[in-house]
């Protein structure tokens, strides 16, 4: 689930962890990122984004709404199969007890599935930056793609994905039919 929600959503990895089911909206699918799993003074710990604009609601794909729901069935089942040793914390992604994912942990065998695959060896990051991209490449406004990622100016999208551009073949078109 946290890799889909990278992937499809955009959310950082401590975004993904800390995402709680009272943020999903499965009707109108969309989620809202409220809060990071990050490092803190004392370890791990949810905060708040570290901007007013980290604060955001998305809409989600339609593979993340078909994820969650398959989600919420399976902690149903570990709920039940952990009996008292549940911790509840209400989060997407979680333990089998109920209790918030290590980063670390994660972090270990996302490297791992990625051997196990074949893939080559990229940072979890890259999955944000994909979504962002691709988004990008399909012409979606980048202001609609900075609201996804919890960018606080559209200035910051530009600069780091202007790359997706690649060379404006389309613009040059245009001026072409513009003055023909």
């Amino acid at each position: 689930m946290i890799i889909l929600l990278a992937a499809a959503c955009g959310l950082r990895r401590g975004e993904a962890i800390a995402l709680r089911w009272i943020d999903v909206d499965l009707e109108a699918k969309t989620l809202t990122v409220k809060h990071s799993y990050t490092r803190g003074e004392h370890g791990h710990a949810f905060h708040e984004p570290k901007t007013k604009a980290g604060i955001r609601t998305i809409a989600m794909p339609e593979i993340v709404v078909a994820a969650m729901k398959r989600q919420k069935a399976l902690q149903a089942q570990d709920k039940l199969a952990a009996g008292p040793n549940y911790k509840d914390f209400g989060l997407v992604s979680q333990t089998k007890r109920g209790l918030p994912i290590n980063p670390y942990y994660f972090e270990t065998r996302w490297l791992d599935m990625l051997k196990k695959s074949g893939l080559p060896k990229i940072r979890f990051h890259d999955l944000r930056h994909t979504h962002a991209s691709l988004l990008l490449k399909q012409n979606v406004h980048p202001k609609i793609v900075s609201e996804r990622l919890g960018h606080s100016s559209v200035g910051i999208t530009l600069d780091r994905y202007s790359h997706t551009y690649g060379i404006d073949y389309e613009a040059a078109r245009r001026f072409d039919k513009l003055l023909f």
